[in-house]
């Protein structure tokens, strides 16, 4: 669960199927986060750009690709900041407008303080 608060500003909590919440500063979940994680734990930096989560979201996209057999064959990435919550179009990987989703995909979100 993203969100952004104008006093705490951006957070990102983790729950767990017991529902117990964790603030975490990355996180991803079912199978793909095996990959996706490690992925995460080598790149991620507190201190980057959008641009930058970006190209760290489409690692982590091919790694689920190129590793997970069933992997989904479509992605959408959501940025969550102080301005909102957005679908990033125009991704350079994934090129992708909401219209076009199947019923089969994963949804990605990503966070900024």
């Amino acid at each position: 669960m993203a969100g952004y608060n104008k006093e705490a500003g951006a957070s990102l909590h983790y729950i767990d199927y017991i529902a117990t919440l964790h603030k975490v500063d990355k996180g991803a979940f079912g199978y793909g986060s095996y990959f996706s994680l490690s992925t995460m734990d080598r790149h991620y930096r507190s201190d980057m750009s959008v641009e930058e989560a970006i190209e760290l979201v489409e690692k982590c996209i091919l790694e689920i690709r190129s590793r997970l057999v069933i992997a989904p064959p479509n992605f959408v990435i959501k940025i969550v900041d102080k301005d909102g919550a957005r679908v990033t179009l125009g991704v350079s990987l994934y090129k992708m407008s909401p219209l076009l989703l199947s019923n089969s995909f994963m949804l990605v979100l990503l966070f900024f303080y």
